[in-house]
């Protein structure tokens, strides 16, 4: 970090404002608070320009505002405390000041000892590594003469190293035209007594600026010109990256190497959110050597301030013309010209998990064989597919109209469900229907919510079908239990009948319901038990069983080897099993 405090007073909207930026400095605010004078400001200081290109005019950039006393001459005045390097004679801080009056477009008066008015040694670095700073300012408008810019300025600090390159290959170039052209250099010898030959212009920043970056990607490659906009912006920062990386490497060994400022208005602009993201990023990461000044309306660069230490916002208001920073988000400072960014920036980093989650569980179907152009049931696990598709095999035979799925092994669960299903919607090459099987449990609820939630941020709203597992039942203890009232949650398990938790019971497979009595506590009066009010509501013995009890989650698979032993014998299907398999059938057969 270089600058620790910026001062400026009397400039277009900043009469007199204080600001202590960071590593990572974010200005926010609304159209015309006058945050990017900010960043002109120190063009000002560091480029003695206002704008790119533009100098100070200062009848026009002198603030409207100012404060004017008698017999004191209007002056613009901007100051800087920057901190040098650790490893200097003279390190403390440095009180750097500038100022302009009428009629001057020059300082009229410059200021630079270090805090309590101290000198530099004789012999200090100090002021000279301060005079070889650099400060990039970058306009919110972006056009072609910008990129002209960078580009002279590319070959401007390339030229000490890229001269001799230059000059052997310009040599054969040069041979080769004076060889088609040789009949203008006799004729001209001829007339005029003078030898002509063509020759390259000393210097060569004009041949730069009409140079084009050309883009590849694995389809074609482009000129950058003709790249969008968005495109051609992200570049920017490559380019002043290098240039700030160039300037230290060309500079004489032994002397301080010079470091860059980035003043930045809007980085966000053409670039859609989640290249903002990693735009945001990118600012960041290169903050640590290159500190960063910018102005933006976006949450993803906003955001950087909410999770790094080295990083601030600021938020500009204007107060009679003049504008003000504030660097907090309370109620007075929540107002109309702060806009909706505080309140889209938490919810950012959410949609940037979901949308990374469902990348990668796209390129996790894609890899597999379950990228698959057919209709779909998605389940949890190994024991559901294996139950059901025993159902099918009884009830329907062995061709299905569509295919059941999940992941084997511990990779399984709601969680993939929900991601593979996710995946499928938004996938174009896949026409088929997609459904899901959720358990009837809190994480099926849960996992029903986020499916609707993303269904509707995706467009994407009727391509998933749901099936609950606590909304389909038989004629059989598990409809008596709902119709009862009680909150179970239910898995494959509760459907397969009475004769398969039989066995289950025989075999110690059967444990207690942890979350029965929280599920039913309603239900309950002070002085009752759970037990005891099962006792009472429900008679059916088999019942009250699958009231109080769930299979072992370690014996699902010797349950569920049972279950299919059951129905192969007893070529019948348990009736709450039946009925989910004629419902999910129904749907895909319509």
């Amino acid at each position: 970090m270089y600058i620790t405090r910026i001062k400026i007073k009397n400039f277009r909207s900043l009469v007199d404002v204080e600001i202590l930026p960071v590593n990572y400095t974010v200005l926010s605010g609304a159209n015309d608070s006058g945050k990017s004078n900010v960043l002109r400001a120190l063009n000002l200081f560091f480029n003695n320009q206002t704008d790119v290109g533009k100098q100070l005019v200062f009848a026009d950039d002198y603030s409207q505002n100012a404060v004017g006393r008698a017999n004191r001459a209007k002056e613009i005045m901007v100051e800087l405390e920057i901190q040098p390097p650790a490893n200097y004679t003279d390190n403390d801080p440095v009180v750097w000041r500038k100022v302009w009056r009428e009629e001057t477009s020059t300082p009229y008066d410059e200021h630079m000892k270090m805090v309590g008015d101290k000198a530099f040694s004789a012999r200090s670095k100090t002021e000279y590594w301060l005079r070889q700073i650099g400060y990039e300012y970058v306009p919110a408008i972006r056009g072609e003469e910008f990129f002209n810019t960078l580009k002279r300025r590319l070959h401007n600090t390339l030229a000490e190293t890229i001269a001799p390159k230059l000059a052997k290959a310009s040599g054969q170039f040069l041979k080769s035209l004076r060889t088609e052209v040789r009949g203008i250099e006799v004729e001209a010898l001829r007339i005029l007594s003078l030898k002509t030959e063509f020759s390259l212009p000393t210097d060569l920043s004009s041949l730069f600026e009409i140079l084009d970056f050309k883009t590849a990607d694995k389809h074609a490659a482009t000129p950058l010109q003709h790249r969008g906009d968005g495109v051609q912006g992200r570049h920017i920062p490559v380019i002043l990256r290098f240039l700030a990386d160039q300037r230290k490497a060309n500079f004489a060994r032994g002397r301080p190497s010079p470091e860059t400022i980035f003043g930045y208005e809007e980085p966000e602009n053409n670039l859609e959110l989640a290249r903002q993201v990693d735009e945001a990023n990118e600012f960041y990461r290169c903050s640590d050597i290159i500190q960063v000044l910018l102005t933006t309306h976006s949450p993803a660069f906003y955001s950087i301030t909410k999770s790094q230490n080295k990083a601030r916002a600021l938020h500009a208001s204007r107060q009679n013309g003049a504008t003000e920073f504030s660097d907090s988000t309370t109620t007075a400072t929540l107002d109309d010209g702060l806009g909706l960014m505080p309140f889209i920036e938490p919810y950012l980093k959410l949609a940037l998990d979901q949308r990374r989650q469902l990348i990668d569980q796209i390129k996790e179907v894609e890899g597999q064989s379950l990228h698959i152009d057919h209709c779909v049931l998605c389940v949890e696990g190994d024991t559901d597919k294996v139950i059901l598709e025993k159902a099918y095999s009884l009830l329907f035979g062995s061709t299905l109209p569509f295919k059941i799925v999940t992941k084997s092994g511990s990779g399984a669960g709601t969680n993939w469900a929900v991601g593979y299903a996710t995946a499928r919607a938004v996938m174009t090459d896949i026409k088929g229907r997609t459904a899901v099987l959720l358990d009837g449990d809190e994480a099926g609820s849960t996992a029903e919510n986020i499916l609707s939630q993303r269904m509707d941020s995706l467009d994407a709203k009727g391509k998933i079908k749901y099936f609950k597992l606590n909304k389909i039942s038989g004629d059989d203890e598990l409809r008596m239990a709902i119709k009862a009232g009680f909150e179970l949650s239910i898995a494959i398990e509760e459907l397969c009948g009475a004769e398969a938790w039989d066995h289950a019971e025989s075999k110690s497979w059967l444990e207690p319901r942890p979350d029965i009595v929280k599920l039913n506590s309603a239900l309950l009066n002070t002085d009752q038990s759970f037990n005891s009010f099962l006792n009472d509501t429900v008679d059916d013995i088999k019942c009250r069983r699958l009231i109080a009890n769930r299979i072992k989650w370690m014996k699902k698979n010797d349950f569920s080897k049972y279950v299919l032993k059951q129905m192969n014998e007893c070529k019948t299907v348990p009736p709450s099993l039946e009925k989910l398999a004629q419902e999910v059938h129904k749907y895909f057969t319509r």
